[in-house]
C-alpha cells in the first residue's frame, strides 16, 4: 500500500509534534567562553534559516554544574516555543501554529487526557556554546537543526498514516470488543499529534484520517443492538422478578459474544445483581429489590467496555443500549391492632406508594401489626438525656406464612429535655419501620 504523506508539512511547517519525539543523540560539547564582557550571542538572541536557537541562562548558586543544566533546559524550552509548541498543564495543550513568514494562522486549544508531559521535548540538539559571567551567571546556546526536526516529525506522520491506514481498512473484522478498542488506539495514535490533520489512502480512496476514523467507530456503534429478552414486566406485591430477564448483543444482525454489559436502574431502590454471559450469548440480570413504591422502572443495559466507556462519551459518540421497564402491584394490606402508631406506619407506606390498605381481612394480601412502646424516662449522660423504646412489627401473608418479624430497641437523644427524648425515639422508630416494611414490598 502506498501512502501519500502532506508534503505542505514541510512548506508551513505547522507541526505541533515535537513533544511526542524523545531525546536522543544529544550532545553538549560545547565552546567555553568567560569573562566580563558577553559574546554577542547573549547580548542579542541569534536567527538562523537552517537551525532553531535557544539561548538560556540561570544563576550559579550550589555549583556550575546545576547552573549549566538549568541555563540548557531554559535554552530548550526557548526552542520549544519557537516551534510553537507549549505544553502548559498535564490536561491543556496550547497550540499555535505560524507560516515561515511568521503571521499566525491558527490558535487552537486541545484539552486532552496528558499525564506525561510538562514541556516539549527536543531531539539531536547539541549545546553549541557555554558563558560563565563574572556577575555569577551561566548561559548556554543549544541549536537544533530544522531539516533533521522536520524528518523526523515528517517520518512520525509517515508512521502514524500507515497505522492509521490498517486500522481504518480492518475496522469491518473481528467481534465487537475487537473492532472497538482496534478504532480506539486510532484514536490514541492522533492524539499525539494534538489534533493535527493526518490524511492518507483508505477504502481506496484519499481521506482525512481523523474525519475517517471518527466515521468508522460510529459506523460500528451504530450497527450493535442490545435487544432485551422482554419488553415490560409487571410483577405481583408477591412475585419475585424472574431469571430470565437479559439481553443478547447483536453485531449486524449476528448474536455477539464479545461484549461484556454494565446494568443500570432509572430507579435508586432498585437494586441489580449481574451474572456472566450464558453459552447462547445473553447476558442475564436478576432484580433483588424492587419496591412497589419504585412505580415503572427501566433496566438499561450498555456495553462495559471499561475505561474506554468515559472516553467514547467525551468524544460525543453514542454507546450502543437497551432497555426494558418493570413495575410491582402495590400489595393489599390489612390494619390488624388500630393503634394511632401502626395506623401511621400503614399511612406513611401508603403515601409512599408501597401499600394500599384495605378494610376486609378477606380481600387484604398481607395483615401487618406493629406497635411501639416508649420507655419511661430518658437518662442523662453527659448533659445529653438518653430515651429508649421497642419497636416491633409482624407482617403476615393471609395465608398466616409469617413474612417480617421485627423486633428491636429504639434509642435516641435530645439537648434540651427528657420529653424531646422520648419523643424522638418516636419519630425514630416511624422511620425504621418504613423502612423495613419497605424492603418487602
Amino acid at each position: 500500500m502506498r501512502l501519500k504523506v502532506n508534503r505542505a508539512l514541510y512548506k508551513n511547517k505547522p507541526i505541533l509534534l515535537i513533544a511526542a519525539i524523545l531525546i536522543s543523540s544529544c550532545t553538549s560539547l560545547s565552546l567555553r567562553e568567560k569573562g566580563n564582557t558577553a559574546p554577542l550571542w547573549v547580548k542579542n538572541h541569534p536567527i538562523s534559516r537552517t537551525h532553531f536557537i535557544g539561548i538560556g541562562s540561570a544563576k550559579i548558586e550550589e555549583n556550575l554544574y546545576a547552573a549549566q543544566k538549568l541555563a540548557r533546559n531554559r535554552a530548550l524550552q526557548d526552542i520549544s516555543e519557537q516551534i510553537q509548541v507549549s505544553i502548559v498543564s498535564d490536561v491543556s495543550i496550547y497550540a499555535n501554529c505560524k507560516t515561515v513568514n511568521n503571521k499566525l494562522i491558527t490558535n487552537e486549544t486541545h484539552r486532552e487526557r496528558i499525564a506525561a508531559f510538562s514541556n516539549a521535548v527536543l531531539a539531536d540538539w547539541e549545546e553549541k556554546r557555554t558563558f560563565h559571567s563574572s556577575n555569577g551567571y551561566f548561559w548556554s546556546k543549544v541549536v537544533l537543526s530544522k531539516k533533521e526536526y522536520y524528518r523526523r516529525v515528517n517520518e512520525k506522520i509517515t508512521n502514524a498514516t500507515e497505522r492509521l491506514c490498517d486500522i481504518i481498512h480492518n475496522s469491518a473484522q473481528g467481534t465487537a470488543k475487537f473492532r472497538i478498542h482496534a478504532l480506539y488506539k486510532g484514536f490514541e495514535i492522533i492524539d499525539d499529534f494534538f489534533g493535527t490533520p493526518l490524511s492518507g489512502r483508505a477504502n481506496g480512496r484519499q481521506v482525512l484520517l481523523n474525519n475517517e476514523l471518527e466515521r468508522c467507530m460510529s459506523r460500528l456503534l451504530e450497527s450493535i443492538e442490545i435487544k432485551p429478552t422482554v419488553h415490560q414486566v409487571t410483577l405481583t406485591s408477591k412475585e419475585p422478578a424472574p431469571r430470565a430477564l437479559g439481553v443478547y448483543v447483536f453485531l449486524e444482525g449476528e448474536i455477539d459474544k464479545s461484549l461484556d454489559i454494565s446494568w443500570s436502574a432509572s430507579k435508586g431502590n432498585v437494586s441489580l445483581k449481574k451474572f456472566p454471559a450464558k453459552a447462547d450469548g445473553m447476558h442475564p440480570v436478576l432484580i433483588t429489590s424492587l419496591p412497589a413504591s419504585s412505580g415503572n422502572v427501566t433496566i438499561t443495559a450498555t456495553p462495559d467496555l471499561k475505561n474506554l466507556t468515559y472516553d467514547l462519551i467525551r468524544r460525543k459518540f453514542i454507546l450502543p443500549s437497551g432497555s426494558f421497564t418493570i413495575n410491582r402491584d402495590k400489595a393489599q394490606v390489612f390494619i390488624d391492632n388500630k393503634n394511632g402508631f401502626c395506623w401511621s406506619l400503614a399511612e406513611r407506606l401508603e403515601g409512599r406508594s408501597a401499600i394500599t390498605i384495605v378494610y376486609s381481612r378477606k380481600e387484604a394480601e398481607f395483615i401487618l401489626k406493629s406497635d411501639f412502646t416508649k420507655g419511661n424516662n430518658a437518662a442523662i449522660k453527659n448533659s445529653i438525656h438518653v430515651a429508649n423504646g421497642h419497636l416491633s412489627i409482624v407482617l403476615c401473608a393471609n395465608s398466616g406464612e409469617a413474612v417480617l418479624d421485627y423486633n428491636r430497641t429504639i434509642r435516641a437523644t435530645d439537648g434540651i429535655s427528657s420529653a424531646r427524648a422520648l419523643e424522638n425515639t418516636q419519630k425514630y422508630a416511624l422511620d425504621v419501620a418504613v423502612k423495613e416494611v419497605e424492603r418487602i414490598f
